[in-house]
């Protein structure tokens, strides 16, 4: 018997008023186990459970809830709810242009393949004072008041600075450097071509040397550019992995790996298990 693909689907924006709105809010009551099924967008995705246990499984990868519990999912990614005991929660919609241009810098491990998720447990959230931070923020979405948009991007502001230090403290991230147009520009252009780009040609198109763009990007991102391709393509590839029936081999080149061994090989020293040992355990775990 064939493993059970998992169904993950690209979610529309949502729109407001006729046009795609830059946040979305929604909360969610469920009160008996359940499932959220797995999909992806654009948005970078703000989860803060009020109550109740379960699982929000990215890209494959666990993550316990309890109540008082913030998971922000990276935008793109493939992320899914288990939801074990009745749960309360908000799930909180926005996209990575919150930030403006010249905040680049703090956008980036929300976008980017730095990291997939960032969760906060009850003793973070609560010195952080998030909970009533999302109250007010959903507060603000159901009432929509003149000018309501401004007032939540205030907000949201505020939890995004409240996190970016925290992680800033524990060093979970690199050392946030200004992000300069370049660099903007090759973030940008690896998630749209990971499969065929080369460091030669992203250089030509910064209009920089190979050797000072390799330079500047490893000094901005913290990792070099082989890395952090590299890493790009091995997410997608776990999303092709859980949402399509194409072989390792297809998989691997799609993604622009050299070779399927040498796929392989990047992807168990990545997750310490096979391509085909990650499909069949996740396909089980959350079919």
């Amino acid at each position: 018997m064939g493993l059970k693909l998992l169904k993950v689907s690209l979610e529309e924006n949502f729109k407001l008023n006729g046009f795609d709105s830059r946040i979305h809010c929604i909360k969610f009551d469920f009160k008996e186990p359940s499932k959220v099924g797995y999909h992806y967008h654009e948005y970078i995705e703000i989860l803060f459970f009020f109550s109740g246990n379960g699982i929000v499984f990215v890209n494959g990868r666990p993550y316990l809830y309890r109540a008082d519990t913030l998971i922000i999912v990276n935008s793109q990614l493939a992320h899914a709810i288990d939801i074990i005991s009745p749960s309360q929660y908000a799930c909180i919609k926005v996209m990575p242009d919150i930030f403006y241009a010249n905040e680049f810098q703090y956008a980036l491990p929300f976008i980017s393949e730095l990291r997939d998720a960032h969760i906060f447990e009850r003793d973070k959230t609560t010195e952080m004072g998030i909970h009533s931070l999302v109250q007010d923020i959903m507060q603000e979405w159901e009432q929509m008041h003149f000018g309501f948009e401004m007032v939540i991007r205030s907000q949201l502001l505020e939890l995004f600075v409240y996190v970016l230090r925290c992680l800033h403290k524990d060093c979970s991230i690199y050392p946030l450097k200004k992000v300069g147009p370049e660099i903007q520009t090759a973030i940008f252009y690896i998630a749209e071509h990971f499969a065929t780009v080369t460091e030669q040609e992203l250089a030509n198109i910064c209009h920089l040397s190979y050797t000072y763009f390799s330079y500047l990007f490893k000094k901005t991102i913290g990792k070099s550019f082989k890395k952090y391709l590299n890493d790009t393509k091995i997410y997608q590839a776990e999303k092709l992995l859980l949402s399509t029936k194409k072989t390792i081999t297809e998989i691997s080149q799609e993604t622009g790996f050299s070779t399927t061994s040498h796929f392989i090989a990047q992807f168990k020293k990545k997750n310490g298990t096979s391509p085909a040992k990650f499909k069949k355990i996740h396909c089980f775990r959350n079919g």
